[in-house]
């Protein structure tokens, strides 16, 4: 945790890499989205052009009844499919996000080294994080994941990478 707060231009390097790789994760799915918006709408204009073709006669009330109703269960499939989609973007951070967490290490960045001597000063800053590890075993080496949360208007939990690897920066709505 020290790492990622005592070089706060760091991680803000470290945080625009990680929302532009989600940014690119999400590109396909929405441009899905924008497909399945586009059908809806194209599928709402052909409704109100059968209105207007029974009108005008030249659909019979039994055609326009059929076409209308054909039409509705399609709008309803691509609304459910769109509702879907949406729950496979990933909601990553927001340049607000980034902005509050750099500030924050800024701030933190401070105290750490008073930290290192005093471990009251060490647990307050958990408690404020809120931070989490999970300690396992990986290939013979003890690892630990942790994780802390990121308070703005949509309040998320970022899990740090371990040591010696990558960002791979993961958040989760709570």
């Amino acid at each position: 945790m020290k790492e990622w707060f005592q070089d706060p231009d760091s991680l803000r390097h470290k945080l625009e890499v990680y929302r532009a790789e989600q940014e690119k994760l999400n590109g396909p799915t929405l441009n899905l989205l924008q497909t399945n918006d586009d059908l809806i709408a194209d599928n709402r204009a052909q409704l109100a052009r059968v209105k207007q073709m029974c009108e005008t006669g030249i659909y019979t009330i039994e055609e326009s009844i059929e076409c209308k109703h054909r039409l509705e269960e399609t709008v309803t499939k691509l609304e459910h499919e769109r509702g879907e989609l949406r729950k496979r973007i990933v909601h990553g951070l927001s340049e607000d996000d980034i902005e509050n967490l750099v500030a924050f290490a800024h701030n933190l960045a401070a105290g750490l080294d008073a930290a290192d001597k005093d471990f009251a000063k060490r647990q307050q800053i958990v408690e404020i994080l809120n931070v989490r590890g999970i300690l396992m075993v990986e290939n013979g080496q003890q690892v630990c994941t942790a994780s802390f949360i990121l308070t703005g208007e949509n309040t998320k939990r970022l899990v740090l990478p371990k040591r010696g690897e990558n960002l791979s920066v993961t958040t989760a709505p709570l």
